[in-house]
């Protein structure tokens, strides 16, 4: 007796088709599987510094922005620190009568320019630290457990192995 009948069935029990399917089927199931339980490249955890500058801030507000105060991301203190801080007075560029742009300062607003330190994720093309993607030129929510600046801009960053 041969392995295909009469009705093209293999030992009598399985259409040949529909053997081809279900092998395809679960070449395809295989290989779905494969993909997403393969072990993915752990990220590449590195020493990041970056400064950050909050622009026009209230003298009061930015008395409360000290060495060593960690980041706040959500309601969560992140293990990111502040490594310096510098408060200036507020630079604002100006239009004058003529039209030309001008740089003066504001008497009262500070700009607060403040380094950040921490370990983060380096992982394809980005950078995250305290819930944000870091990279100079980026809006970053500058929050600590005293203060908060929506507006600040990333200045620099460093990524280093250490």
């Amino acid at each position: 007796m041969g392995a295909l009948d009469d009705r093209g069935r293999l030992w009598g029990r399985v259409n040949i088709i529909d053997l081809v399917v279900i092998l395809i089927v679960a070449v395809v199931l295989l290989g779905a599987g494969y993909k997403l339980l393969k072990a993915k490249p752990a990220a590449q955890v590195a020493t990041v510094r970056f400064e950050v500058l909050a622009p026009s801030v209230l003298p009061q507000a930015a008395r409360e922005i000290h060495q060593g105060d960690r980041l706040v991301a959500g309601n969560n203190l992140m293990p990111d620190k502040i490594t310096s801080v510098q408060v200036k007075p507020a630079e604002l560029g100006l239009s004058t009568a003529d039209g030309t742009r001008v740089r003066a300062r504001d008497p009262y607003l500070k700009d607060v320019y403040v380094w950040v330190q921490g370990r983060a994720p380096v992982s394809g093309g980005t950078v995250t630290m305290a819930d944000q993607q870091i990279r100079a030129g980026a809006n970053f929510i500058l929050k600590t457990r005293l203060f908060e600046s929506d507006k600040a801009t990333i200045l620099t960053v460093q990524v280093g192995n250490s």
